[in-house]
C-alpha cells in the first residue's frame, strides 16, 4: 500500500482532522480513505488536463 499523503495544513488542523474521523472511523478506515484521496488527487489532475487539452 503507498504512504499516506497529507494536507498541506497546520499540525493543529490535522490533529483536529484525525480527532472527527477517529470518531466515526477506525485507525485502519482512515488510512484507506487518505489513501484513497491520495489516489483521487492524482486520477483528478489527470483527468483535468485530458477533458482541456
Amino acid at each position: 500500500m503507498g504512504s499516506v499523503v497529507s494536507a498541506p495544513w497546520s499540525p493543529c488542523c490535522r490533529r483536529k482532522r484525525h480527532y472527527q474521523l477517529s470518531k466515526y472511523l477506525t485507525a485502519r478506515q482512515i488510512q484507506l480513505v487518505q489513501c484513497t484521496w491520495s489516489i483521487l488527487k492524482m486520477d483528478l489532475s489527470t483527468l483535468g488536463v485530458t477533458v482541456f487539452h
